[in-house]
């Protein structure tokens, strides 16, 4: 999604990228400790089924998968992409644990937040 965001796509490979470059969890972090290719069991699921052209048309499949994620008792973490993947995301995490129990911790380099309804859309890359 992000249309017009042509470095919103590249976000996730070179996440992946970056993490076989670092150590990558294999040695216990300096300040806590712990290290967490040991002590968790993470699953890459892939990219998201997205449609490049619509963010409507993406919406459904994001959300059923991040619920099929959700739905096993896994914890999905989702990173990349822009913001308009974010209301997907939570939504298939609150249709199995319900909105009241969801919280979010969003990271950005900085704060969108466009008024509601930025280019006739309520969901775009321009909202958190």
């Amino acid at each position: 999604m992000g249309v017009g965001m042509r470095g919103a796509a590249s976000g996730p490979k070179s996440l992946r990228e970056s993490l076989g470059v670092l150590d990558g969890g294999s040695l216990p972090h300096m300040h806590v400790g712990v290290a967490w290719k040991r002590e968790l069991r993470v699953v890459d699921y892939g990219n998201s089924p997205i449609d490049r052209l619509s963010v409507e048309r993406s919406m459904p499949p994001v959300r059923k998968l991040v619920r099929e994620i959700a739905s096993t008792g896994a914890i999905p973490l989702v990173i990349g992409g822009d913001h308009s993947l974010e209301y997907p995301d939570v939504a298939g995490v609150a249709d199995v644990y319900g909105k009241e129990n969801v919280g979010v911790i969003h990271f950005d380099a900085h704060y969108d937040a466009a008024a509601e309804g930025y280019s006739g859309h309520l969901i775009s890359h321009a909202q958190p």
